[in-house]
């Protein structure tokens, strides 16, 4: 902790005898507490496209035989007893079918037709990652799409997030003014060990650094803490900490979060995320908790089942009454046949709300139907449909005929790619499912490739003669 640490300690010491000083200071605190909560927006907002951009949505178009048109809310009318339209999402592709915007909507009752709620449109660079966002909202009246925010992604040599500039606009995108800059540093081993977060200031009209969050690892490799900072000037204090714990497998246990006591400045912990899982290492049981000064208190429950595809059928929501758990809402989930690699899917993580370390889907998914508990029983009060259309990339030509044998899949330690054929050689590319590159070498058929140092969860690999892709796939690391 520096310096700030004893100007606070001094402040808290003179609380009594300056009241115009201590009033002050709340007010920086409170400026610094209202940036931070558009920060986090923005950055919330933002991660829930750029965890799609790169090359994750070009592997899935690579071999896309359907793409995801639009989804469809709708909810259940209790007078009625109607389903309803409520929000809509649409989906835009290039003829790579790489996602070039995602327009939101929702149901006009008076007109009994969709009106335009707000657009996003993608920009790509040279090697197909997302470095572009033109932020919409449609004007009330006139349903004409105005530009009011813009985001710029930048990458480093490695393929990761260099920094992401977000700015805004009063004149159509004539004249832009840069709000926010987020700049991402990492270690020797790729891994991002701070983010500096910078916000513009309004009196000062320049950028002033507001806020980072700093992380640490394990020794294997997993992110064991994530501390955020105020920044002031030259000082800065924690404010917020996330603490990681694994198992004997390495798998997240539990997630725990502390929060600064400005007057013990010392951490105190507020809410706790706990993790159960299955024997194929899915998560089927999450509990959330808060502290009460002493134990941990339950709050929420989220139980998954899976069916004999792996993927998730139901999810189930329980509250806690003070001596059981109650259940609240229920999803059910419904799949197609198809292969989830042959479906070309924008933003998935967040269509899903989750996050890559839950995501396992294999079969892509037609309808998600709501429940409420209502009256001890599960009342249908919602769904949501998912609809889809043929597709085509002109993106990467496949070999005609070819066979790829991977095995084991899943795999712990190395996986086998085999083929039939003259080709002695192929080269492999493996993907995180966000789209970064954890894997490039020459593999020969029949001969393992060693997956050792992957951390366990799904990825997507690349098979490819020359320019020319042979194989695409899907294999999970346990």
């Amino acid at each position: 902790m520096k310096n700030f640490t004893l100007f606070l300690v001094m402040f808290l010491i003179t609380l009594g005898l300056s009241a115009q000083n201590s009033s002050e200071f709340r007010k920086r605190i409170q400026q610094k507490q209202e940036k931070i909560t558009q920060m986090t927006q923005r950055e919330a907002k933002l991660n829930n496209f750029i965890r799609f951009s790169g090359s994750a949505s070009v592997l899935k178009s690579a071999m896309a035989t359907q793409k995801l048109d639009s989804t469809v809310d709708r909810v259940l009318i209790a007078e009625t007893q109607l389903w309803q339209n409520d929000t809509k999402s649409e989906y835009i592709y290039d003829a790579q079918m790489k996602n070039t915007s995602w327009i939101e909507k929702e149901w006009d009752l008076v007109k009994k037709t969709w009106k335009n709620g707000s657009k996003t449109d993608f920009g790509y660079d040279a090697q197909k990652r997302i470095n572009s966002m033109l932020m919409y909202d449609a004007d009330s009246i006139s349903q004409k799409f105005i530009l009011n925010n813009k985001t710029l992604t930048f990458y480093n040599s490695g393929g990761k997030q260099d920094s992401t500039l977000t700015y805004s606009t009063k004149t159509l995108g004539v004249t832009w003014i840069l709000d926010v800059k987020n700049v991402y540093h990492y270690n020797a081993s790729k891994k991002l060990i701070k983010t500096d977060m910078w916000m513009l200031d309004d009196q000062l009209e320049v950028l002033t650094l507001d806020m980072n969050i700093v992380y640490t690892y394990t020794a294997s490799g997993k992110i064991k803490t994530a501390t955020t900072n105020i920044v002031d000037g030259a000082d800065e204090m924690p404010l917020s900490k996330i603490e990681y714990y694994y198992d004997g497998a390495d798998r997240l246990t539990s997630r725990e979060f502390s929060k600064l006591n400005f007057f013990t400045l010392a951490f105190e912990k507020s809410t706790r995320d706990s993790y159960q899982y299955n024997a194929s290492g899915q998560v089927t049981v999450e509990i959330n908790s808060t502290w009460n000064g002493t134990a941990w208190v339950n709050k929420d429950k989220y139980e998954s089942t899976f069916n004999a595809a792996g993927d998730e059928s139901v999810y189930i929501t329980s509250t806690w009454n003070g001596t059981s758990w109650v259940q609240t809402e229920k999803d059910e989930n419904t799949y197609s046949t198809t292969n989830f690699s042959e479906v070309a899917f924008p933003a998935i993580f967040y269509l899903y709300g989750v996050n890559e370390a839950d995501f396992a889907l294999n079969k892509a998914i037609t309808l998600i139907n709501s429940f409420e508990m209502i009256n001890a029983s599960w009342k249908n009060t919602g769904k949501t449909t998912f609809y889809y259309s043929a597709a085509t990339s002109t993106n990467i030509t496949e070999f005609e005929n070819s066979v790829v044998n991977v095995y084991p899949n899943p795999a712990s330690e190395s996986v086998n790619f085999s083929w039939k054929g003259n080709n002695e050689a192929l080269s492999l590319q493996i993907y995180q499912i966000t789209g970064a590159k954890v894997i490039e070498q020459t593999v020969y058929s029949g001969k393992p490739v060693s997956i050792s140092q992957l951390e366990n969860g799904v990825y997507l690999y690349k098979l490819l003669n020359g320019q020319q892709n042979v194989k695409t796939g899907k294999m999970i690391k346990r």
